[in-house]
């Protein structure tokens, strides 16, 4: 017997009432609304609200789903609405899925067309609720190419599986072994742009073997300038010619050579490209060209350097470049020009810092600053009235005068070669002079016309 157990609530509502109505009774009714209090009873306890468990027979409805709807009536035998309920009705014949399920017993397989339930070739399989077996199938008779095997099992109850299918593919009992020693490369060709046809391009040199690299030079006479393309393909010991590689390239006009003879000063730089030179030789840059040929560009490049050196004699300064064009300035006055003060020697008519602006050979460049001092005084009153002490002496000298002076003395110490130590002038009665960092040696320190031997020890 098919029953349904329910729990059910029930609330009734009204929006104007003074007093809380008690629900007195209930109905029930399948799919279809018999009409209100032609349902079927259900045994409730009186109240405002109610939470019932009841058994509901479902005799006499199909296998499938249904609706149940139940309302509830109250002491003023008033109705409520229904409230639905979906339920499905099983068949009482329903098979119980704990039981043992019968197991695979038996298989069999076939190819392409079935030959009915049975009637495949026997599989020998361990009998279980599943089974996973290996086993070697003939594929005797079986063309070569693709085909289809079907598999399917049989349990202890006489019930086949639907069958499960893999594609395979027979191969020609003559097939080749893929391990055994493969053709060798024996020549080659190239073309180019066209093909010629197989056999009719220009031979390379080789020797054969399983892969081949090969250096060598091919000609392009013939092309004009602009792109064009390489073709390369290779034939075995067979005489099979293999596919061809391409490469592309572009053929160049000679113009792209460019030699160029560059003069600069020194100081300035040429730049090529992204290469910057500053001094003289011959440099080789390959840049790109936008129709893609490179440009080779030799560079010649000089530099000339102006002599700058000064040479000073007797409140003189001469310039020791020659050939050139002169310019004295005065350092002291923010290296301004010495009007008429052009030629290579200057003989300065005020102490003061001199330079000179030397253009030579193209280029101008300027001298370090030299100090001359005149001095009214004459070389000869004052030549003998100092001495020089102690002397030889690890590096101290001092020079003291005999008589007062007005006015500074200049005074220079040399080596012997002539390289100059110092150079200053004489301020004081007494001074002290410090050779300590200068070799030991003899120099020479001239005040006028007198000129001293002193020996750092």
């Amino acid at each position: 017997m098919k029953r349904l157990v329910t729990t059910f609530l029930g609330v009734l509502c009204y929006f104007f009432t003074l007093n809380a109505q008690n629900i007195v009774q209930a109905e029930y009714f399948f799919d279809t609304d018999p009409g209100v209090g032609n349902g079927t009873s259900l045994t409730v306890s009186a109240d405002t609200a109610i939470d019932e468990t009841a058994n509901i027979s479902l005799a006499g409805l199909s296998v499938g789903y249904h609706y149940l709807f139940v309302r509830v009536q109250n002491d003023m035998v008033v109705w409520s609405l229904y409230r639905p309920h979906k339920i499905y009705v099983y068949d009482t014949n329903y098979v119980d899925l704990t039981t043992t399920q019968p197991q695979l017993s038996n298989a069999e397989y076939f190819f392409d067309s079935d030959p009915g339930v049975g009637n495949g070739a026997a599989l020998t399989v361990t009998a279980g609720d599943s089974v996973n077996e290996t086993a070697n199938i003939s594929m005797t008779g079986l063309s070569v190419g693709y085909h289809y095997l079907f598999v399917r099992v049989l349990d202890d109850s006489a019930q086949w599986s639907i069958y499960r299918k893999h594609k395979v593919y027979v191969y020609d009992t003559t097939y080749t072994d893929m391990t055994v020693t493969q053709p060798q490369i024996i020549d080659a060709e190239y073309f180019y742009d066209t093909d010629p046809g197989v056999g009719n391009g220009t031979g390379i040199s080789l020797t054969p073997g399983d892969s081949v690299d090969v250096n060598t030079t091919i000609s392009t006479i013939g092309l004009n300038q602009g792109q064009h393309d390489l073709f390369i393909r290779v034939k075995d010991s067979n005489n099979v010619w293999s596919l061809y590689a391409v490469r592309y390239f572009y053929i160049c006009d000679t113009a792209y050579n460019i030699s160029n003879s560059v003069t600069i000063c020194n100081g300035e730089s040429v730049q090529v490209g992204s290469s910057i030179y500053t001094t003289s030789g011959i440099y080789i840059d390959t840049l790109a060209a936008s129709d893609g040929c490179d440009s080779i560009i030799t560079t010649n490049l000089t530099v000339n350097t102006v002599d700058t050196s000064i040479t000073e004699a007797d409140n003189s300064l001469t310039a020791n470049a020659t050939g050139g064009t002169y310019q004295w300035l005065d350092c002291d006055n923010n290296f301004a020009v010495i009007t008429g003060a052009t030629n290579q020697t200057y003989s300065p008519t005020v102490s003061g810092n001199y330079t000179v602006e030397i253009t030579q050979n193209g280029c101008t460049d300027t001298s370090t600053c030299y100090i001359v001092i005149l001095l009214g005084i004459p070389e000869k009153s004052m030549s003998s009235n100092f001495k020089v002490y102690p002397n030889p002496s690890d590096g101290i000298f001092t020079i003291e005068f005999q008589k007062p002076w007005t006015g500074d003395i200049p005074y220079k110490i040399t080596d012997i070669l002539g390289k100059i130590i110092r150079k200053d002038v004489l301020t004081e009665k007494r001074i002290t002079i410090d050779l300590l960092k200068s070799e030991s040696g003899v120099y020479l320190l001239k005040i006028y016309d007198r000129t001293i031997l002193l020996v750092r020890q």
